[in-house]
């Protein structure tokens, strides 16, 4: 279908369909996330286009890393010995200047997982943050220290609360960490 329109500046509208173009593209994305949504991100990215493949140690990585258009990092099942493969992941990633999506699941709920994030967060390769209204207020008061801290954040998980202000919050993370957030 092609669309005039005079904002376009001679570009249909098929030339500009964001999901054509991955489609066409067919971008691998790895996925290291929890056990509870793994099936649930692989048919998600199925579905828009995209190539996911799971990965749990570091010699499968060196392998995919080179084959990749982004990584996707979900701490929701966290161990001591995922962090170390988080780290190995992003340090591959940034050699191989693939793109990666952090997911802070839970870093509200718990000083360690905060801990983790934030360490994820300064290695300074994180291309995308991606968490809930909840999980980004807790990174960004953890990051301003300027900022009256305020604990009224709830919830547990990924049923995070609503934040007031979450769109002036994910923009001023956004600033201190250079990186798109993205608050759901």
């Amino acid at each position: 279908m092609n669309y005039e329109n005079p904002y376009m500046k001679g570009l249909t509208y098929s030339k500009l369909n964001i999901l054509e173009t991955l489609r066409q593209r067919n971008p691998l994305v790895i996925c290291i996330t929890n056990d509870v949504v793994r099936t649930f991100t692989a048919n998600g990215l199925l579905a828009i286009g995209a190539s996911p493949v799971m990965s749990e140690c570091s010699e499968d990585l060196k392998n995919l890393i080179v084959h990749a258009s982004a990584l996707l990092i979900n701490i929701g099942t966290l161990t001591p010995d995922k962090v170390s493969y988080y780290k190995d992941a992003i340090a591959l990633a940034k050699k191989h200047e693939v793109p990666i999506v952090l997911d802070p699941v839970g870093c509200h709920a718990g000083a360690y997982r905060l801990s983790v994030v934030l360490d994820l967060i300064h290695t300074g390769s994180i291309s995308l943050l991606r968490g809930n209204q909840s999980e980004i207020k807790a990174i960004y008061d953890a990051l301003n220290p300027d900022n009256k801290k305020d604990d009224s954040t709830t919830g547990k998980g990924v049923d995070g609360a609503q934040i007031e202000d979450s769109a002036v919050i994910a923009y001023r993370l956004a600033r201190l960490i250079n990186c798109p957030v993205v608050a759901t």
